[in-house]
């Protein structure tokens, strides 16, 4: 059984009220819940889209979308992202906290509290994302490298067994790519799957990884 399953997904771009354009047709995907996948693709083939059928925010026209064997409509949102972790293209979009302590912590302090072990382990991720030395620069301050890894960090707090990647070497320069390089291919030796969509063929040839390529239609080969 696929920790990520996709069958029979057709998907339309609703362009007016009676036009429309069928992005996805047919579409099929597994994904095993180690497997780190490089997925590639012209801009606007729906690449992103896929992702987002994946986590639940967007919705097929037909078929079906199953994580560990279910289907997704019997998770919620949140349920979901506990599973399957997901850096947005843009980053700061999941950052909300001044700082990167109470960022990492955040889901913790409005939930069970801040426990011994969950500080432990934000100290721990802090040290795996060499976050040490920005842990007193305000979030709006970082660089985009560093708000990237502490997007990272909030998602590895909750321990996902999955990551989806959206375009993360986006505005960085070659040694922060070599950097982020580093930290997915270390995910992953721990058993945490990666979906990284991006259009860098470099840093795709860096990596130890399938390669899927999403053509017009939804045509999904792997290269």
């Amino acid at each position: 059984m696929a920790f990520i399953e996709l069958r029979g997904i057709d998907y339309f771009i609703k362009n007016s009220k009676d036009n429309k354009t069928k992005l996805f047709e047919n579409l099929d995907l597994s994904i095993e819940s180690n497997e780190f996948i490089a997925l590639i693709g012209d801009n606007g083939v729906g690449k992103t889209t896929l992702s987002k059928l994946i986590i639940g925010q967007t919705t097929a026209d037909k078929g079906t979308v199953r994580i560990e064997g279910n289907e997704i409509s019997k998770y919620k949102l949140f349920e979901i992202g506990d599973r399957i972790g997901y850096l947005f293209q843009d980053c700061e979009l999941q950052l909300f906290c001044n700082t990167i302590e109470e960022e990492l912590l955040f889901k913790h302090e409005f939930g069970d509290g801040i426990t011994e072990e969950a500080y432990n382990k934000y100290s721990d991720i802090v040290r795996a994302l060499s976050l040490e030395t920005v842990l007193k620069t305000p979030i709006n301050k970082l660089s985009t490298g560093e708000k990237k890894r502490v997007a990272i960090g909030t998602i590895l707090m909750n321990n996902p067994k999955f990551i989806i990647l959206d375009e993360p070497t986006a505005g960085l320069d070659s040694k922060l790519i070599e950097d982020f390089r580093s930290i997915i291919i270390e995910l992953n030796s721990k058993n945490i799957g990666i979906l990284l969509i991006t259009h860098n063929m470099n840093f795709v040839d860096s990596l130890p990884s399938k390669i899927y390529k999403l053509t017009a239609g939804g045509l999904l080969n792997e290269c």
